[in-house]
């Protein structure tokens, strides 16, 4: 059987327990990542540590070998109980490319693309079932050495239950790290030639700011840890005050102000891990340019049909990546209850918001059930671009949260009671947000996961006059 087989398993990798990179004999010693190298590394400081096979990293990808000496040099982890995909790439000694930052960008490739919800959680803050995301981009503010450095980014996966049944030609992922060098780029009124922070953006192309309409950028913020807020210096004082707020709750193992994000995860008692994602509209003047392209490869994706067939090295990791994602879009029952009296001369307008429970089910990868216990299950519902200002406003029975620059109304069935001349509701967008934990049967840390879906309606009316 092994010789119908077109690709090689990937070179072995200790990566936890060697200081150097296995090269070949007479070559230069390469440090590993968290060891830095001449140039350090340039890799953001909430994952620099976070590597342990212990917190659940597995190896995926490698191409470093005593044997031979391949272009690019890199290895992919992905964190099995929280979904995280991972590359370290390492950029030789003696280039030069000029750059203020560096922008990675994660892409799905294939006829089968369109279909694969594998790229959502990496790209939406909340997540549309109707669209599935082909690209996401990650603009990190790191310049490119010439005396040789590490470089890293990570983007979290959403699992799709018909990989097994793709074959693996057919849904591939590409990484494109790519220097950019930027000139007069103003962000929310701040000159910069750098960017504070990691943004995530779901413009694709190798500009980062390629597809940006009306000179806004939907930005994702990444937030490793509460010291990771303080670099946002362009973020507008109301916008940054959320964030820091969002990251305070989150480490305290409180999920509000953010819509999505993970909590825990790593053995370390010095650091709770967290890693929230917060959109945000930040306003962009100036041009940003392109020099070069460090790195582009395609993948083949663990799981998928006759991934060992991969050219010339298939992944070492063989179940599927993600961790869970939804039957179907969940459904939101607005009901509506407007009445008066003879004694009214208003309409008493009340509406409560549940969800249908039956109208979606939470899909599990099996290959994190078997090695994790799924527990405290919340659901809520969370509503969007509700008026701030209701007039007649009588009773609100929901909780506001402040994310990035929207407010959000949250609640297990958050309700609002009016008094208004005519019986018409308040319009709002509903979504859900699900939050549990990822409980490793081996004694692990625990990680809590939280994402947000974009909701249907379904609207029950009871009027009287």
């Amino acid at each position: 059987m092994n010789a119908l087989l077109a690709g090689s398993p990937v070179p072995p990798l200790d990566w936890e327990n060697i200081s150097f990179m296995p090269t070949p004999p007479n070559s230069s010693s390469i440090p590993v990542p968290w060891q830095g190298g001449l140039g350090g590394a340039k890799i953001d400081d909430d994952i620099i540590f976070d590597y342990h096979a212990i917190n659940g990293w597995e190896l995926v990808y490698n191409t470093f070998s005593t044997s031979a000496t391949y272009n690019p040099s890199y290895f992919m982890l992905y964190n099995k109980y929280r979904g995280l995909l991972r590359v370290y790439f390492y950029i030789s000694p003696g280039g030069s490319y000029p750059s203020s930052n560096i922008a990675h960008f994660l892409n799905l490739r294939g006829t089968n693309s369109a279909n694969s919800p594998i790229l959502d959680f990496a790209s939406q803050e909340i997540v549309d079932m109707q669209t599935h995301s082909l690209t996401v981009g990650q603009l990190q503010p790191y310049k490119v050495s010439t005396t040789g450095s590490w470089y890293a980014a990570e983007f979290e996966i959403a699992y799709d239950i018909n990989n097994a049944a793709t074959p693996y030609d057919q849904l591939r992922l590409e990484w494109q790290i790519n220097p950019n060098s930027i000139t007069n780029i103003t962000l929310n009124g701040l000159q910069t030639g750098d960017i504070s922070g990691t943004v995530t953006s779901t413009s694709g192309g190798p500009n980062f700011f390629s597809s940006i309409a009306n000179n806004l950028i939907d930005g994702g913020l990444k937030i490793g840890d509460s010291s990771a807020t303080k670099l946002l210096h362009f973020l507008p004082t109301i916008v940054k005050g959320a964030v820091v707020s969002a990251s305070k709750n989150a480490l305290g193992g409180i999920v509000k102000g953010f819509l999505s994000g993970i909590l825990g995860g790593t053995s370390s008692t010095s650091t709770q891990k967290v890693n929230l994602k917060i959109n945000t509209k930040i306003s962009i003047t100036g041009t940003a340019t392109t020099e070069s392209q460090l790195f582009e490869n395609i993948f083949s994706i663990p799981r998928t049909q006759n991934v060992n067939n991969t050219v010339p090295f298939y992944p070492q990791y063989q179940s599927p990546l993600g961790v869970f994602y939804l039957s179907s879009k969940p459904i939101v029952i607005r009901t509506i209850n407007a009445y008066r009296n003879s004694r009214d001369e208003d309409y008493r307008v009340t509406q409560r918001h549940e969800i249908n429970q039956s109208s979606f089910q939470l899909i599990f990868n099996p290959a994190v059930t078997s090695i994790a216990d799924i527990l405290n299950i919340k659901k809520e519902v969370v509503l969007l671009n509700l008026d701030p200002d209701i007039a007649g406003l009588t009773n609100l029975n929901a909780t506001l949260e402040q994310v990035g620059d929207k407010n959000v109304y949250t609640g297990n069935a958050p309700s609002i009671s009016k008094l208004a001349p005519r019986p018409i509701p308040e319009q709002a967008t509903p979504a859900v947000r699900i939050t549990f934990d990822v409980v490793p049967k081996d004694g692990s840390p625990k990680c809590t996961i939280v994402k947000t879906f974009l909701a249907n309606q379904t609207v029950v009316t009871n009027a009287t006059n």
